[in-house]
């Protein structure tokens, strides 16, 4: 997994390394090793999918703090996403 530091520290776009070969392709999407070496939490706790039917829908804003804080990890498998961090 490539791991890119955005402006805002502990924030990172996570993308997958594929290995292709005449099948096509595979590649980590999680490692536990991994985002333990880049600070990020490995305890997972709760996984979610949603699906957005409509081009332009906004999903979710969640502003947690401790001891409630949790670790978000965004994938759109599809289409395109925008995704927000806003550092307070």
């Amino acid at each position: 997994m490539i791991f890119n530091q955005t402006p805002i520290p502990g924030a990172f776009v996570i993308e997958p390394e594929r290995r292709e070969d005449d099948r096509g392709y595979f590649a980590r999407v999680y490692c536990e090793r991994e985002f333990s070496e880049h600070g990020l939490s490995t305890k997972l706790v709760q996984a979610n999918v949603a699906l957005s039917r409509d081009a332009g829908t906004t999903r979710g804003l969640h502003y947690q703090h401790e001891p409630n804080a949790e670790a978000k990890l965004v994938r759109c498998t599809s289409g395109r996403v925008f995704d927000v961090i806003v550092d307070v």
